[in-house]
């Protein structure tokens, strides 16, 4: 990464009334990088010991895509769409990839369900401890791929 921006007071009217075409244009391009496959937690599941690949997972869940972005969009949930419209908006005007996560990476809280579910198959039981443990290791799993995005970006803006 070259350099950060932090991008204050941008809200939709920066767009004027171009705002959803940017939006529409930045969620379509950033989704044509989407990985998910779809497959079941059961096949990064190892037959021989019942623990799951966590590298497999991390890849199927969050792939890092190397010199394929040169911006990296960071933002909070709440920002998302005005992420899809800054990014459409430098993707057109700019020429510049830009990477929101929401678009092209699975949501970390779908997975963590998945493997609640998972995990339930295999007792009556709620396991408190291990839910807290699996969270962390799977928000380890997100945290090393954003790194690795944001190294390979050119440059990072937060919303």
């Amino acid at each position: 990464m070259y350099r950060g921006f932090n991008l204050l007071n941008i809200n939709e009217n920066f767009f004027g009334n171009d705002y959803e075409k940017y939006r529409n244009y930045g969620l379509a391009c950033c989704s044509r990088f989407s990985k998910l496959a779809n497959k079941s937690l059961k096949d990064y599941v190892r037959k021989e010991n019942n623990l799951i690949d966590a590298s497999a997972l991390q890849e199927a869940w969050f792939p890092v895509f190397a010199n394929k972005f040169d911006v990296f969009i960071s933002h909070s949930h709440n920002d998302q769409n005005l992420a899809y419209a800054l990014a459409g908006w430098l993707m057109q005007e700019m020429k510049l990839n830009c990477f929101v996560d929401g678009a092209i990476w699975g949501s970390a809280d779908s997975l963590l369900y998945e493997l609640d579910l998972f995990r339930q198959s295999n007792s009556v039981y709620f396991d408190y401890k291990e839910r807290n443990l699996t969270n962390s290791q799977i928000h380890a799993l997100l945290i090393d791929s954003i790194m690795q995005m944001i190294k390979d970006c050119e440059c990072l803006f937060f919303l």
